[in-house]
Order: structure tokens, then sequence, then C-alpha cells
């Protein structure tokens, strides 16, 4: 008897850390269940058969996927040729809408079981999207708590499992450890600088983040920040924008010791403002796109704020700062402004404190895998 196997497809770097923790719960429920497809080095190491990283994946913006719509469709094609070669029993799509919703509709119509892992935040965009994710879904997984309601008007069958963040998002380092090992001292404020894990926005943001830091050392004495550097990112990117001249930390694989030991987090939209809502780590959180990219996301996206903090308290908790011309200034601005009154400070605190009750319990992955297992009996 064959083993039974899966096409996993997880086209970000959020994608792939939640991919891993799926496939390594779903393993100790069914150990001899096999991976293949999409996705990054930690879903490699739980023994996932890779055809494209992420990194090749990773697009943002209307002018970048522009130009790689051959690429795209080139791998969809390649996809399904898989998928009829080695007729998996079950198909995993995380995240990831504008490829996967193509996806999920050509598999669908070889009669394949879907389950939708990390719903894709395609809300923000309207009911059209979530009309063509219904109709190839089995079954959806939500992580989000005003998710479920959404997705179940729309008639599919999906569960909020929690957020799968909460298993992960720790440090056992001490604060003593953090400031030896990064060289920094423990008695000025500490500003961390996440500019993000896909390469463009390092280019586009940590340049900006790195002026408002320079701006604000120049107003406030005691200040010294500290830069987190992406293991996906080649370390010749973060060198080129940071120079020689420019006196700061930056450390690989850091970004939990930061968001836990730094006193404000400036933070590239995205999962990583969920992390440090989990840290409890006050945050300004920034982004800038293309012009024609940000045109159309104001032509199409329906909600008021861009930040997950944001959309999940159903209010602005914590400064968002979205291309802006004067960006670095902006930045500089609101750094400011919380630093000098601690009481706007610890209102964000017991803000995110807030926001983390509203994402459940621990187990999130766990019980995402007892659902994708019930669909292969």
């Amino acid at each position: 008897m064959n083993n039974k196997s899966v096409l996993i497809i997880a086209g970000e770097t959020s994608g792939d850390i939640h991919g891993a923790n799926l496939i390594r719960e779903m393993k100790n429920l069914m150990p001899d269940l096999q991976f293949y497809g999409i996705g990054g080095e930690r879903m490699e190491k739980e023994g996932t058969e890779l055809f494209y990283n992420v990194n090749q994946m990773s697009l943002i913006g209307v002018t970048e996927i522009l130009s790689h719509i051959p690429f795209i469709y080139k791998v969809i094609n390649r996809i399904v040729s898989i998928v009829e070669d080695r007729n998996p029993n079950l198909i995993i799509l995380i995240d990831y809408p504008g490829f996967n919703i193509r996806l999920g509709r050509r598999l669908k119509k070889l009669g394949k079981r879907i389950f939708y892992y990390i719903s894709p935040q395609v809300w923000a965009w309207g009911e059209r999207r979530i009309k063509k994710i219904a109709e190839f879904t089995d079954k959806m997984a939500v992580i989000l708590p005003f998710e479920e309601k959404i997705y179940r008007n729309a008639g599919i069958d999906v569960s909020f499992t929690g957020h799968p963040l909460l298993d992960i998002t720790k440090t056992d380092m001490s604060g003593e450890e953090f400031f030896k090992t990064c060289r920094l001292s423990n008695d000025k404020m500490t500003i961390g600088l996440l500019p993000g894990s896909r390469i463009q926005e390092v280019k586009t943001l940590l340049p900006e983040m790195l002026k408002a830091f320079k701006i604000i050392k120049g107003r406030l004495d005691n200040i010294q920040g500290i830069v987190s550097i992406s293991p996906m990112i080649t370390k010749t990117v973060y060198k080129e924008i940071i120079g020689k001249n420019f006196s700061i930390s930056a450390v690989e694989n850091f970004n939990y010791p930061i968001m836990k030991h730094s006193d404000l987090l400036i933070v590239a939209s995205g999962t990583a403002t969920l992390e440090a809502a989990i840290f409890e780590t006050p945050m300004i959180i920034v982004y800038k796109v293309s012009p024609i990219t940000y045109f159309f996301a104001k032509l199409f996206v329906k909600i008021p704020n861009i930040g997950l903090v944001n959309i999940i308290a159903e209010e602005k908790i914590v400064p968002e700062i979205i291309q802006r011309r004067s960006l670095a200034e902006d930045i500089a601005d609101e750094m400011e402004r919380i630093i000098k009154y601690p009481e706007a400070m610890n209102k964000m605190r017991e803000d995110l404190k807030s926001v983390k009750k509203k994402l459940g319990n621990t187990g999130a992955s766990k019980r995402a895998a007892e659902m994708a297992s019930e669909l292969m009996d």
C-alpha cells in the first residue's frame, strides 16, 4: 500500500513558518505522510520535497507581480502536472492568495480535496475573491477571530483555530544576554528596526528607518538602535544600505529577542506586527510600495487600517505611517511623541495585551493538523 501524500503550497516566509509547524503536527498523527510542494527552509527541514523556494515566490506590489506573470503561470502549470502525476491525497494552500486562488481553481477541476490553512486577507479587498475561494475550498482554518463569520457567510466550511504564532513567538534570552550579545547598553532606550523579510521591503524601508533613527538621535539623548537581519536575504544588501559610517547594531535571526527587549519597534506591516503584539512591545507600523501599487491598493482596499494589530483591535492602537513622501521625518516625529510621553507607551502596551487575548489559545497548528487529517480519511 502506497503512503499517503500531501501537496502543500506556501509562497512567503510566514507561510513557511506555519507550514513547517503544520507538517510536524500532521506527521505526529500520520508518521508516514509525505509532503511536497512550495515552501522554504523550515518546511524542507520537516521533510518536504520542494519544487520552488519561497525566495523565488515572494513578490510584493502590482509592478513586481506584473513583471513575473510568465513565471507565475509556469509554476502553476508545473504544479498541476505534478498533481496529475503523483495524485496527492490532499492539497494544502497557505495564505498567498494571488497564486493560490488561481492554483486552487485548477486543482479542483482535477477532483482534489483542498484545505486552505491561514485564509488570505481577501476580506480587505471586498467579497469577490471570497466567492472564488468558496468555489474550490473543502475546509478552511482561519487564524484571526473575525474571519470565521466572514467565510462562513460565504458558504465555506470554516473553523477558527487560534493563531499559530502564540506557540512560537517566544525567546528564553535574558535582557542581560541580549544587550551583551548585541553590544548594546542596558541603560539606554533601545529602538528595534524590523524592515521585513522580502528584499524589496528591506531596500525600500530600511533606508527610511535609518534616516528616522538618525533624526531621533539628533533630537534625544540616550537612544540606541538595532537592525534585524532576515536570514532569507544576503547580508550584502544590509551592508550596502547601512554603510560603514552609520553606527548601529545589526544582527541576524534575532527577531524575537529584539522584539522582547526593545523599548520601541519600527516594524514593516505584516506578520511581525502580531509577533510584536504578543511580546506587548510598543511599535510604529511603516510601509511603502511603488506608486502604481499604492494607487490600486487605495482603489480596492475596503478597510481603514493596514496593520494587523489595528485590524484585530478594530481601532488604531499603534501608529501607521504609510506611503508618505517624508517617511523618515514622520517616523521620527512619531517616535519622539511616544518616547516623550510614557503614558502613550503604557497605553499601547495595554492595548496590545488585549489584541494578544483575541488571538485565541495555543495549539493552533495541532488543531489545524487534525482538521486536515480528517479530510484524508
